[in-house]
């Protein structure tokens, strides 16, 4: 309990945020998943909380985004948008969190930067909603959905080699 002590607030509420916003984003589509279901995505998020450079947090956000996909009766509901800000909120407070450990603070410019680049990355979110509630009164077209993913697939690793040249070039 001494060490809780002496962890700075700033980790500690980054931490808080991981733990509860896949909470808050599978609270948004309205409806109650299974109890065991819940328990596991509390304790992976708990789990996540604790160690925010570890894996398990992509389980988590598979996990959310796997049941909003299967279990939820209209997966495009406005509050999907919610649901993915959520999301990418635990995402950036993970990262944050995973800078240091937690009796170290959250550096005030880098969660700045974070939080600027996640509010940009949130301007996409609407448009792809608008997209896919388009396509979804469409017929069914299983090859673009394969060419769309190949797509972002490609832009992906294009930027990630693209990002590792820039940072190596700098060194």
């Amino acid at each position: 309990m001494n060490r809780v002590r002496q962890w700075q607030p700033s980790a500690v509420a980054a931490r808080v945020l991981v733990v509860l916003l896949p909470l808050l984003a599978i609270a948004a589509a309205g409806q109650r998943p299974a109890t065991p279901f819940l328990l596991v995505l509390a304790l992976l998020a708990l789990g996540w909380g604790v160690a925010p450079e570890s894996p398990v947090g992509q389980v988590v956000l598979v996990l959310v985004v796997g049941w909003w996909g299967v279990r939820v009766a209209d997966p495009l509901q406005p509050t999907v948008l919610l649901a993915g800000a959520a999301l990418l909120g635990a995402h950036v407070a993970a990262l944050l969190a995973s800078y240091g450990p937690a009796r170290l603070a959250v550096d005030r410019r880098l969660a700045l930067l974070w939080v600027r680049r996640a509010l940009l990355s949130l301007l996409v979110l609407p448009v792809a909603w608008v997209a896919a509630r388009g396509l979804g009164s469409a017929p069914e077209q299983p090859a673009l959905w394969t060419v769309a993913l190949l797509t972002v697939a490609g832009v992906l690793v294009t930027a990630g080699l693209a990002l590792r040249e820039a940072s190596s070039d700098r060194a």
